[in-house]
């Protein structure tokens, strides 16, 4: 059997962070049993729905590398099938008419709710024989089409053909969850279909579903309620049920549901904010699964040959911003300054900023080590290199600058007399110039870093002025005597 799963978002928003993890593990468990993974957009929602998040969906699955077989299935396209379906059903009897009104059924609700039950349709319109339901539709009554819930439960065991039994409720197999079972009041005849011709979210999923082949729905546990509805139309239609995979949903640091503050509403905007897809992918896999061996720094090709559904947790996982930049920061530390320069140099041209070439920003991050754990915060500490400061941090040139003219002057001196302008001979130079002085080698060497960067934290000042070279030293140091004397 060929393994087939499906990621079916709706594009009534961006791509979170909650349904990436889903698209990734349905990814990942198609690509480990060499299967088929499917793109369907479930646009179906007339009001809701809009082009505009069906394009950065799809963006967002490219950049994550969540590549898709076959096209992109758009479910509004298969109206017409779920259409037919519905009226099959209809024809089978496995399904009927419902002509009440909303007014009626509502009516029926508060009644239900005053007597402290739940609602469920008591089914009026299931009594009504085929010939008055043909009549009152060709006279233009208005209706729905509800699924005749069967007398059985589902099987006990997935991929095989749906048997009633006695008990009239549903009982399915779950990976995560084990054996799930629904009582019989705890069911209702569900609408599939409107009477103007527009089926319903249930209908569509499971026509698409049953056409694609889908083997495997691997989902949130907030669809566990869907599920049995699903498995009526399933059971209507006489049709096997796919493997069913309810994974736990995604926490906030406060044990809730993960909000907006804490975990991005458009996964793009990790993009933005300099992170790398292998590192959120790595991060995504982590949040209720984990490596056979406890590894945890792991690229995508290590995370399909090592992914495995019954590595997946039933705990819920709790998100954590410092843990996906502590596994951003591995990934793009990982490789050599060449290849980061190559990520950093796509990043700046992105933000629409000109880099220097990949050679020039080699050398730099070789100076800067591993400082920054995302591409935003490594392009902030050596952007200096190519950008002249045009304003110093406030505090740290009040306390290392302000009231030191003749240091800064004796500082520049000392620069442009420098016979081997090379950051280890420099630093050696400006402790033993330091200690003549009287001064202390950190204030002096914060006053070299304040005026070459405008920071007080950057990268090895030393290795940084070698690197800019004597006549770039030389201009900023002026630079800076020039904000000084502005001061009164």
């Amino acid at each position: 059997m060929t393994i087939i799963t499906r990621f079916p978002p709706s594009p009534t928003g961006t791509l979170h962070v909650g349904s990436a993890r889903t698209a990734l593990f349905n990814f990942l468990f198609a690509r480990a049993q060499g299967g088929k993974f499917l793109l369907r957009i479930e646009d179906t929602d007339r009001e809701r729905s809009r082009a505009e998040y069906a394009d950065q969906i799809i963006a967002a699955m490219k950049w994550l590398g969540l590549d898709w077989d076959g096209e992109i299935v758009y479910q509004s396209r298969n109206a017409g099938i779920h259409r037919q379906t519905a009226e099959r059903l209809l024809e089978q009897g496995a399904a009927y008419r419902c002509f009440c009104t909303e007014e009626s059924l509502e009516a029926k609700r508060v009644a239900m709710r005053t007597q402290g039950k739940p609602y469920r349709y008591d089914r009026t319109c299931r009594r009504l024989d085929h010939a008055e339901s043909d009549r009152r539709a060709a006279a233009g009554e208005r209706f729905v089409v509800r699924v005749i819930k069967p007398a059985g439960s589902a099987p006990p065991a997935p991929q095989v053909p749906a048997s009633p039994t006695p008990a009239g409720g549903i009982t399915y197999q779950d990976l995560l969850h084990g054996t799930i079972t629904l009582r019989e009041e705890d069911l209702d005849d569900i609408i599939v279909m409107k009477g103007d011709g527009r089926p319903l979210y249930h209908l569509a999923v499971v026509c698409d579903d049953i056409a694609a082949g889908v083997t495997h729905v691997i989902r949130g546990d907030d669809h566990l309620d869907n599920t049995p509805k699903q498995i009526v139309i399933y059971q209507a239609l006489g049709e096997k049920l796919p493997t069913y995979v309810h994974i736990p949903l995604i926490l906030g640091s406060d044990r809730k549901r993960l909000s907006k503050r804490e975990g991005a509403e458009n996964v793009l905007e990790y993009r933005e904010a300099g992170f790398l897809p292998d590192a959120v992918l790595n991060f995504l896999a982590l949040l209720g699964w984990s490596h056979p061996e406890g590894r945890e720094i792991l690229g995508r090709d290590e995370l399909i040959r090592a992914f495995s559904l019954d590595r997946v947790g039933t705990a819920a996982a709790v998100f954590d911003l410092t843990k996906l930049r502590f596994l951003n920061g591995k990934h793009v530390h990982g490789g050599p300054p060449e290849a980061r320069a190559r990520l950093l140099a796509d990043y700046l041209t992105r933000r629409g900023e000109t880099p220097p070439s990949t050679a020039d920003l080699s050398a730099m991050l070789k100076v800067n080590g591993e400082r920054g754990d995302t591409l935003a915060e490594i392009a902030d500490y050596v952007r200096f290199f190519w950008v002249r400061p045009k304003t110093y941090d406030e505090q740290a040139f009040k306390k290392f600058l302000e009231g030191r003219k003749d240091l800064v002057e004796k500082i520049r001196r000392e620069f442009e007399a420098l016979a081997d302008f090379e950051g280890e001979s420099m630093e050696i130079f400006f402790r033993d110039f330091s200690e003549r002085g009287g001064l202390k080698f950190k204030e002096v060497g914060q006053a070299i870093r304040v005026m070459l960067t405008g920071k007080s934290v950057s990268p090895p000042i030393f290795q940084s002025a070698a690197l800019l070279g004597r006549t770039e030293t030389l201009l900023r140091i002026d630079a800076a005597q020039e904000a000084l004397a502005t001061q009164k």
